[in-house]
């Protein structure tokens, strides 16, 4: 392996979906206000929409279905865990009465999800994970915080998308597709009453 597919690897690792959605939460708990109205909001948010969904790379060594296609069983295995964690989280927002960001952000999260399904599994496209990943908090960070977040989120974008295709992990049609999951998804619930 290459110094730069190293480089590579260590930037796609250290991007995975749930890192990013973490790195979200973190940066607006801390420089938001009035999106978590305390800090157990903070934690359910982290274990539903981070923690829980992490458990899909761990979790498809140990189930013989999975462990035996890989990197593409833990991508299936991600597409099936990832929608029930932010459908978990959908309920629990709706539950705890969350404020509206955070719901909006709950539900950006599991439409994303969903919109990634349709074009894997019932388009047979292949949409890419890590695009949508953080393309997702880059659309929530532009509305949270402002452009502010723009540079930063360019600088990941570019990063993420580079790694992708010195690893040949995706296409750009797949980066364009993964991408696409989240504007769509953010539309969607720029429409959905909070």
């Amino acid at each position: 392996m290459t110094r730069k597919e190293r480089a590579a690897k260590v930037i796609r690792v250290a991007t995975v979906p749930p890192v990013m959605v973490l790195a979200l939460l973190l940066v607006l708990f801390f420089r938001c206000t009035g999106i978590f109205s305390a800090p157990r909001e903070l934690l359910w948010s982290i274990l539903l929409l981070a923690v829980l969904p992490l458990l899909a790379y761990p979790l498809s060594s140990l189930v013989p279905g999975y462990r035996r296609r890989g990197r593409e069983g833990q991508r299936d295995l991600a597409l099936v865990l990832s929608p029930v964690c932010y459908a978990g989280a959908v309920l629990y927002g709706f539950a705890a009465g969350v404020s509206r960001g955070l719901f909006f952000i709950f539900l950006v999260y599991l439409l994303s999800a969903l919109v990634l399904i349709i074009f894997n599994k019932v388009l047979g496209l292949r949409a890419s994970g890590h695009a949508c990943s953080l393309v997702g908090p880059m659309l929530l960070s532009l509305r949270f915080l402002g452009v502010i977040s723009i540079l930063p989120c360019l600088l990941l974008l570019g990063a993420i998308l580079w790694s992708s295709l010195v690893l040949g992990r995706h296409t750009p049609k797949e980066l364009a597709l993964g991408a696409l999951s989240t504007v769509l998804a953010f539309f969607l619930s720029t429409l959905l009453p909070a």
